[in-house]
Parts: C-alpha cells; structure tokens; sequence
C-alpha cells in the first residue's frame, strides 16, 4: 500500500510540477509583453500578471513536495519489510528449524507420558529422534 501512494504522488508530482512550470513560462513571456506595451502606453498591468506568476511558482513547489514524499514513500522499506527480512535471513542461515505442527503436537504428547512415567526415558528419545527426522 505505501509503495502504491509514493508511486501516487511521484506521478501527481511530477504533472503538477510539469503543468505549472508550462504555465510560469508562459505567464513571464506575457508579463514580458505587457512590460513593453506599459514602457510605450504608461499604463500598469503587470500586477494580475505577477499574482499568477507566484501561484504557478507555488503549484511547482507543491508538485516538487509531493515528488519528494512519494520518492521517500517509494524508496523506504516498512517496518512489516524489515522483520520479514531479517526473518529470511534467519532461517537461511539455518538457525531455526521449522518443525510441522503435528510433530510438536506428538512430541508434547511423548513429553506428558514421560512425566507420567509411562515412558521411560530412553523410550522418549526414541520416538522423539523418530518424529524429528
């Protein structure tokens, strides 16, 4: 689910941060044009112009924040990642022997009849070397 919402917002990102530097780009070439005409007419209209400009800046931060969100949610590893891990690395080194439950299930009934004394104890070793080959 995490990689899922960074892949998300690296895409949302990424066409916020497209879109909005198209749109800066063509706001300064118009306030470029109306720079000129307001030099030969007098006239300010460059103020609606600068207002647009900042909100198309501030649209391309706000793309380039969810980048980077979705890039760290893409690139890190959950908690759930890490114990999994270290758990597959445990068992290839062979520290843990994964034995079937009907195997414990046996030997905790072998265990009950030697403390009972019905088994003696070189009968338990027996059967317990037998159930655990």
């Amino acid at each position: 689910m995490k990689k899922f919402f960074g892949t998300l917002f690296l895409i949302i990102g990424l066409i916020i941060v497209t879109i909005s530097s198209i749109a800066a780009t063509e706001l300064d070439c118009e306030k470029r044009k109306f720079l000129y005409q307001a030099r030969t007419e007098l006239g300010n209209t460059s103020s609606n112009i600068d207002s647009q400009q900042t909100t198309a800046v501030i649209a391309v931060f706000f793309g380039l924040l969810l980048f980077i969100i979705g890039l760290v949610l893409v690139l890190t590893k959950s908690k759930k990642q890490h114990e999994l891990e270290a758990e597959v690395a445990y068992l290839k080194n062979g520290k843990e022997i994964a034995i079937p439950q009907d195997n414990i299930t046996e030997l905790e009934q072998l265990f009950e009849l030697k403390q009972k004394g019905v088994l003696t104890e070189e009968e338990f070793s027996k059967r317990k070397k037998k159930i655990l080959e």
